[in-house]
């Protein structure tokens, strides 16, 4: 945007509807600059609401639903967007603070960096929520992966005791003597029975399970 005393000249990739329907006449450039900044900082107010609401449905998905539908990418984008918006505003406030309103503009001058204030502590409120839930996300994951872990090592504490009495009596050895009593199959599982007791009794008193 550029203005002197005279005119204001614009340049803008897209088509903006308060542009086209500016509300005049204007006293001087300088309220037209105002009133156009004014308007260009509010089409921030949609997206800052988009993204809260995305955030509001993440948290559901991710404490409701068990994170089934949340990906590492969705939150990562969801941060990434509100920190670019919010650099942006923060560039636009950075330029504002070198602009020096008439006396009849001041006023206009203040709703701007009020605006500007206003916007830039919503889109910081979004990226820091982005990155709560991300943090999150990864800490429900990894407790997840640990309560997998912490099962898959007691069904092998269970079943390593027993593969290794199973060994044991599949060896091919000619003397040995339970292969000759009547009860040995018997014993052999009673013997599968109470070491599985005794893990299970062990671990309860620890609390595993």
């Amino acid at each position: 945007m550029f203005f002197n005393g005279r005119r204001v000249i614009t340049i803008h990739r897209a088509e903006f509807g308060f542009l086209d329907g500016a509300a005049g006449p204007f006293a001087d450039p300088q309220e037209l600059v105002l009133y156009i900044v004014r308007h260009a900082i509010q089409t921030f107010a949609a997206p800052a609401e988009e993204l809260a609401t995305r955030i509001d449905r993440a948290e559901h998905e991710l404490f409701v639903r068990e994170s089934a539908r949340i990906s590492l990418r969705h939150l990562y984008y969801l941060k990434t967007e509100a920190r670019i918006c919010r650099k942006l505003l923060q560039l636009t406030q950075a330029a504002m603070t070198h602009v020096e309103a008439a006396p009849a503009n001041r006023s206009a001058l203040q709703d701007v960096h009020d605006q500007l204030v206003g916007q830039i502590m919503a889109f910081e409120e979004v990226a820091e929520d982005a990155g709560n839930l991300l943090n999150t996300f990864l800490s429900v994951n990894a407790q997840k992966n640990n309560d997998v872990i912490r099962l898959l090592t007691i069904f092998s504490v269970f079943f390593l005791t027993l593969t290794f009495i199973v060994g044991i009596y599949g060896m091919n050895f000619e003397f040995m003597p339970e292969l000759k009593w009547p009860a040995g199959y018997l014993y052999s599982i009673g013997l599968m029975v109470a070491v599985s007791a005794v893990i299970f009794y062990w671990f309860k008193r620890k609390k595993i399970l």
